[in-house]
């Protein structure tokens, strides 16, 4: 049986409530990188449905499904977030961080899992930020945060002005040598 037809069968045995088959017809099509049955294993993980309920697996898979184009991971992680969901907001911030190269929305979200007290947002947050050393960066972040003041975006930008051209002196210096 194929992927597509595997999860077809999940769904219906879903549907009727038969939710260990359901898991393990979703599983077969996963192994296969059926987008639709990554999201829906994926709830499955979630709600304890034919499994033992496993956060990080589950967000995973849904994270795995938006990889792979599914619309209604996507449409379901931003519901999550509505109710500060952290895990929903950190698999968002890898998808726009990754995938979609929002990186503005990718530290939007990446912040919120941070402030809801996500580890691994406050990571990849930092590395962010070390790789975007750009200044507008900072300020269209800012004004998305609506929390830097003026003067602390200054300071950044002076900041990034001074490491850059500190960088500039040793090309220089090495150069010389």
């Amino acid at each position: 049986m194929n992927a597509e037809s595997q999860y077809f069968c999940g769904k219906y045995f879903a549907i009727n409530k038969n939710y260990t088959s359901a898991f393990y017809l979703f599983s077969l099509a996963e192994n296969q990188k059926n987008a639709s049955a990554q999201f829906y294993l994926g709830r499955c993980y979630l709600q304890k449905r034919g499994c033992e309920f496993n956060k990080t697996k589950a967000y995973s898979l849904i994270y795995q499904a938006t990889i792979n184009n599914d619309s209604d991971a996507l449409v379901f992680l931003q519901e999550k977030v509505r109710s500060n969901n952290t895990e929903a907001l950190f698999t968002l911030g890898r998808y726009y961080s990754y995938l979609s190269r929002d990186m503005i929305m990718a530290f939007y979200y990446f912040d919120q899992a941070t402030n809801f007290g996500h580890q691994e947002s406050a990571v990849l947050l930092q590395k962010l930020f070390e790789q975007e050393r750009r200044p507008y960066f900072y300020l269209e972040a800012a004004l998305r945060k609506k929390q830097f003041g003026l003067n602390e975006l200054i300071k950044m930008a002076n900041k990034e002005k001074n490491a850059d051209a500190q960088e500039q002196k040793e090309k220089q210096d090495e150069l010389n040598k």
